[in-house]
């Protein structure tokens, strides 16, 4: 009978666990259906106009990146782009599980390709697709590449799925 109500209990923590991770974002008010559905068709800065993105230009990338003292994300997208607007969609229901992330995001559709390689300079030679999504943790005062996403989205589906993904690696790889 022990064993059964200690099964019974493990059970319940895990679904417990993992209704929460699903519907954090929903409580948030940012990750519903028809606010996911919206994002997918607007322009990359609408989606991202309610978060503390800071917006990067080949100027002031690699400064605003290197400086940061927190955990990191880096959205290098391009508006034009339906893919760039499903992992800005990501990006923003993320962020707002995770205050404690700087946000800064690189449009990259102006850039001649001598500014792009330059991009792909600052980012440490991964920009090999548009969009991309990097993750860093600060760790011994030094930012540590955890994580990249090389991919974009244009599925409510994808992008919810790739919302928990994204969520449960952070607490796993970030910030614990």
């Amino acid at each position: 009978m022990k064993k059964i109500l200690l099964n019974t209990i493990a059970i319940f923590v895990v679904l417990t666990f993992y209704l929460q991770a699903t519907t954090t974002f929903a409580n948030a008010g940012l990750c519903t259906d028809e606010i996911i559905h919206k994002q997918l068709s607007a322009p990359v800065e609408k989606t991202l106009g309610n978060t503390r993105v800071t917006y990067a230009a080949d100027s002031n990338f690699k400064a605003l990146v290197t400086s940061s003292k927190r955990p990191l994300m880096v959205l290098i997208y391009n508006n034009d782009q339906d893919f760039s607007k499903g992992l800005a969609a990501v990006a923003t229901c993320v962020l707002a599980e995770f205050p404690q992330f700087k946000f800064v995001a690189y449009d990259i559709r102006e850039l001649s390709p001598k500014e792009l390689d330059r991009a792909a300079f600052f980012t440490q030679g991964l920009v090999q697709t548009v969009p991309s999504l990097f993750i860093y943790r600060f760790v011994d005062n030094e930012l540590e590449l955890v994580g990249t996403i090389k991919e974009g989205y244009r599925e409510t589906e994808l992008v919810k799925k790739q919302i928990v993904r994204l969520s449960q690696f952070i607490w796993d790889k970030v910030l614990r």
